[in-house]
């Protein structure tokens, strides 16, 4: 595939003297031949949409479109939520020291085994994707559902938490909770410290814009909804107070 038509995404680590200290180049390290699942294009000119600038051609394949970084305090690694792959990808990083190299996917046809009876237990154009609470093996992501989406016409949103083992590399859905509504796009998630979710649904109708935040029990239940009307909301975090910063 012809790198000038296949948008590049990469990370800079900076320093405390804003000085780059380390780099991660999607070329690299993932497959430039595995484009975009929804075939999303970036116009030449200045990026919009989530698209890098592109200036070497009319379009470009927007197959790196990422929406999450999620650092892991016991390897010193990340993880990089890329919606248009359906994976939520591990990257060496060890702290500055590491490689850059892809140490596995997860999702459809990813590298790990799946342990659920849904008949479609993956996300797709997920969001917000990390482990939840931090240095636990349980992974929580906001499901859109985009391609889940053409399967099954009426799917909503799903709220979904992921056990992980990393020497079988199986991975295990715990949670997989029908939100009721539909957001093609953005969204969050988040682990409750009583034990339940709070996930948004960020652009519930793109005709009148809407978004509604939804907690749900650690049953998957939901037991508060609040929609707010006229913008979309790309993320949202519940926090104890005004004062008390959110762990995520």
């Amino acid at each position: 595939m012809d790198h000038r038509k296949h948008i590049r995404r990469s990370l800079f680590d900076l320093d405390a003297d804003f000085q780059v200290a380390w780099v991660w180049n999607s070329f690299d390290h993932m497959d430039v031949t595995r484009k975009s699942l929804g075939d999303e294009k970036c116009k030449l000119g200045p990026g919009s949409d989530g698209c890098a600038s592109v200036f070497l051609a009319a379009t470009a394949n927007g197959w790196l479109h990422s929406n999450a970084l999620n650092y892991i305090p016991g390897s010193g690694d990340f993880l990089i939520s890329v919606p248009e792959q359906d994976w939520v990808v591990k990257i060496d990083y060890k702290d500055g020291k590491g490689t850059g190299t892809v140490l596995w996917r997860l999702g459809l046809d990813g590298d790990f085994k799946v342990k659920s009876d849904d008949p479609y237990p993956w996300f797709s154009y997920q969001h917000d994707g990390g482990f939840d609470p931090p240095g636990s093996n349980r992974l929580i992501v906001f499901d859109d559902g985009d391609r889940r989406k053409v399967k099954f016409p009426k799917s909503n949103n799903r709220g979904q938490a992921w056990e992980l083992d990393e020497q079988t590399m199986t991975a295990t859905l715990v949670l997989n909770a029908d939100l009721g509504v539909y957001s093609p796009a953005i969204g969050s998630a988040q682990s409750l410290s009583g034990g339940g979710f709070s996930f948004e649904s960020g652009m519930v109708n793109p005709a009148s814009v809407s978004s509604r935040a939804t907690e749900v029990g650690a049953d998957g239940k939901i037991v508060y909804a609040q929609q707010s009307d006229g913008a979309a909301t790309y993320r949202s975090f519940r926090v104890p107070d005004l004062y008390t910063p959110p762990r995520k």
